[in-house]
Order: structure tokens, then sequence, then C-alpha cells
């Protein structure tokens, strides 16, 4: 029988959340190093041309990273990310669309998206604006979590799940764009994201990013 295939860069927060749980899961997958495409091969697997994609072992294709952690939650039961109570299970969906619906586009795609993306991805300058726009619109966002963390280890019944897994998943791409946590301003944010990226998995990814990143860079200074 063949693998799960996931079709996706990491530096996007949506597939970083479902490689992060494939490992965590210990889910033996294939991972193709895919970038959004309108490429017709590759709208075969994808309508829309986003990504993530899963492809199952049939050939069949999963979209949506919200559809593909719901997909392995019910396929692979081990290690859960979602608690088993029905409200803090509730809590932990509701970080993760906060984190995808309104955290990322609000704050990720503006910092991240033009300080990276656009650069080196799309060739195009970074405008300051939209990034100014995004790092003046960021306390209200982080003001929220900060309080939702605050006195605790983890945001939902202090136990370690998908809620965490999304938030992290935001903030990384924000470091890489050189955006931090102030520690100073969100100590129990900026405390609870060094506990969570410490982890020797996130460590890996974010190495293996980074040095993604470089690559992209030194592309562009030729």
């Amino acid at each position: 029988m063949g693998k799960l295939t996931l079709h996706g860069v990491t530096l996007s927060p949506f597939v970083r959340k479902v490689k992060i749980l494939l490992i965590e899961k210990g889910i033996d997958h294939d991972h193709v190093m895919a970038p959004p495409s309108q490429d017709p091969e590759f709208l075969k697997i994808s309508p829309l041309g986003k990504i993530p994609v899963l492809v199952d072992e049939e050939g069949r294709a999963i979209n949506d990273s919200s559809a593909i952690v719901n997909y392995l939650e019910e396929r692979f039961p081990q290690n859960s990310a979602l608690p088993t109570d029905p409200y803090h299970r509730a809590r932990a969906r509701w970080f993760e669309a906060y984190s995808g619906s309104t955290f990322a586009p609000a704050i990720v795609f503006g910092i991240f998206g033009q300080r990276i993306v656009m650069p080196l991805l799309a060739g195009q300058p970074t405008d300051e604006n939209v990034v100014k726009e995004a790092i003046e619109s960021a306390p209200k966002f982080l003001n929220y979590l900060e309080q939702e963390i605050k006195g605790k280890e983890y945001f939902v019944n202090n136990t370690y799940s998908l809620a965490d897994i999304c938030v992290a998943s935001n903030f990384i791409n924000l470091q890489h764009a050189d955006y931090e946590i102030d520690a100073e301003k969100y100590p129990e944010l900026a405390k609870w994201y060094q506990s969570i990226v410490s982890r020797e998995h996130y460590q890996q990814l974010i190495a293996g990013e980074k040095q993604a990143l470089a690559g992209m860079q030194a592309k562009m200074q030729k």
C-alpha cells in the first residue's frame, strides 16, 4: 500500500499545521514541496490551486487545511490534537478558525507576505505601507492572545492541542519576517511561544524553512 502525500510548502502556516499533525501522530507520509499553482496538473488535485493538499493511498485528494485536520483526526485518532470534552474541542477549533481566518489575514499576510512572499516568491517590492498597517493592527490581536494564555501553559484546558499548533504556526511565519513577540508587552504569550517552538520537531521544521529562505535570498542576489 502507498502512503499519504502532503503537497505544499511548510512556509505556509496552513501546510505547517498539517505537517506538524502528521509528525505528532506518527503517520508515515511523503511530502511534495509544491507552491500554490494554477498549473493544469496541480489543479487536478487542488481545484483552486491552493495548498495544502493531502492525497490518500488511493489517489483521492483532500483540500483545505481544516478539512485535512478533520480527516486525520477521524482516521488516525492516536495522539489526538483535539480534546475529548465537547466544549474544549469547540474551543480548539475556535483558535484554529481565529488563526486562519482572522489573525493570518490581518497580520501574517501583511508582514510575512510583504517581507518574504512578495520579494522572494513574486519578484515584487515590499509595500512598507501594508507592513506598517499590519504592525499597527497587531496589538489588538496580541492582547487577546495574551489574555487567553495568561496563567496557562496551553490555550485550551491547559493541554497541548490544535489551538497551540495553529497559533504557533502563524508566529513562526512572523518570526521568519523578523517580527518577534514583544516579551515586555506580552510576557505570557512570548513564554508560551518559546515553549512550543522549543519542541524538537518544531525546531527541525523551522531550521528547514530557514534554509529554504536562505536559498531563495541567495538566488535573488545573483
